[in-house]
């Protein structure tokens, strides 16, 4: 009798992958065999032999609902929803919350979620909502952001999904004001912050937006925050959007732990960030597959992104696509001098480097990656100032590089065990001395 919803699996170049999700509901069960009340529509094939497609059970005997059809029309829901605001923690463990977060009409024709009016909501609650727990819940058919926990500390959510709804699953608002003495007020901050744990965001609509930046997981302002073993799936949108996302409006105090999570069959890409920061991000055990665009596009001007352990694989046409230069921080706890880093990175595509927006002393270090090839679209900045890169241990060759335009100056240093050499903005090589130990 219950519902469940198995994700798609398919390939990128398989047209609408991102939404070929199948619902079913459970009629038997023996051992390890369950029976399913229809055949599924779609194949869902394990990828290059080790990811499975995720089944989510939607049943829940606790049910709180607003009314709808689950369209994005406004008129045609009653979508209610819960504000929490609380000195006192909360417990909310295996509820199903459908068709909550109100959504209006806009001008352009579309819709939008109301602000402020999600399907739950922790809002300004401070230390007040220390100890509160949120465990086994599903939001369903959500009009507007899934899990809010907005200015509020010391929340845990676990073992929770968010699936077919529209706008940022998990979100809270940025800063307001942006600049000013106010500017702290949204910011969500504690020795424990926010824990995000074994999480599905799944089947997210723009709800005819265009949903610009839009993803399943927006790594919002805070510190001590932390999102592990959590999967993102089909998330639609056509500009920059993504199953994870650091947005520039998250510029201060966006601090997180990354452990352990998946991006696959979004339309855009596994990660997406466009931030200009002083403090390092570790990203550790990512992986991206059958992402439309890019498994990870690296932005904005300058990064202290830290990449180890992740594999990308069959996303688009781009593997990794880096827009930005090094950081150069005094925030970043490596030894070496290196601030945006790659290491153990392993795809079955390209590299793509765009523009580096802001010069850099220190280069952006790939150690230990493997890439199809190397595209060098542009590497310096608009104002001619050159960038630099360093390849080391990962077995490319200067015919590997495809170069459009290198700002004079600028510089990629290769290094295969003891033997280098660079390449510079003429797109010669010349052998050089090792530079990386």
């Amino acid at each position: 009798g219950d519902e469940i919803v198995i994700a798609p699996t398919a390939p990128a170049s398989e047209r609408n992958s991102h939404e070929q999700f199948d619902e079913a509901t459970i009629t038997s069960i023996s051992g390890n065999t369950v029976g399913l009340s229809s055949p599924l529509s779609y194949a869902h094939p394990t990828v290059n032999g080790t990811w499975n497609a995720e089944v989510l059970n939607l049943t829940r005997n606790v049910q709180i609902e607003g009314t709808g059809q689950n369209t994005a029309s406004p008129t045609a829901n009653g979508r209610a929803h819960i504000l929490v605001m609380s000195t006192s923690p909360q417990s909310i463990r295996y509820a199903q919350l459908r068709h909550l977060g109100p959504r209006v009409s806009e001008g352009s024709g579309g819709t939008d979620g109301v602000t402020g009016r999600y399907s739950l909501h922790f809002h300004h609650n401070g230390d007040g909502s220390r100890g509160s727990l949120v465990e086994g819940v599903v939001v369903r058919n959500s009009g507007n952001s899934a899990y809010v926990p907005h200015a509020s500390n010391g929340i845990t959510i676990r073992d929770s999904v968010a699936y077919d709804g529209w706008e940022n699953p998990v979100w809270w608002d940025p800063p307001t004001p942006r600049n000013g003495p106010s500017r702290n007020s949204n910011f969500t901050h504690d020795s424990d912050s926010i824990v995000l744990d074994r999480m599905v965001v799944a089947g997210v609509q723009t709800g005819g937006s265009g949903g610009y930046r839009m993803a399943g997981f927006t790594l919002a302002t805070g510190t001590n925050l932390s999102l592990t073993n959590s999967v993102a799936i089909g998330v639609e949108g056509r500009i920059q959007t993504s199953g994870f996302g650091w947005l520039e409006q998250t510029n201060v105090n966006n601090m997180w732990t990354f452990d352990n999570n998946i991006a696959h069959n979004n339309v855009q890409n596994g990660i997406f960030t466009w931030q200009n920061l002083n403090n390092e991000h570790i990203v550790n055990k990512f992986v991206a597959y059958h992402n439309g665009d890019a498994g990870i596009s690296q932005g904005a001007y300058v990064s202290a992104f830290q990449y180890f352990d992740t594999f990308l694989y069959s996303n688009g046409e781009i593997a990794l696509e880096q827009h930005a230069g090094a950081h150069n921080n005094r925030n970043v706890q490596r030894t070496d001098g290196y601030t945006m880093v790659y290491e153990n990175l392993q795809t079955n595509g390209p590299l793509v480097v765009r523009k580096q927006g802001v010069p850099s002393s220190r280069p952006v270090l790939f150690h230990n990656c493997s890439f199809s090839h190397v595209e060098i679209r542009n590497v310096g900045d608009g104002n001619g100032n050159p960038a630099k890169l360093d390849f080391v241990d990962c077995g490319l060759q200067p015919e590997d590089f495809r170069i459009t335009s290198m700002v004079a100056g600028s510089q990629i240093r290769v290094q295969n065990g003891s033997d280098a050499f660079s390449i510079g903005a003429n797109g010669q090589a010349s052998s050089i001395a090792a530079f990386h130990s």
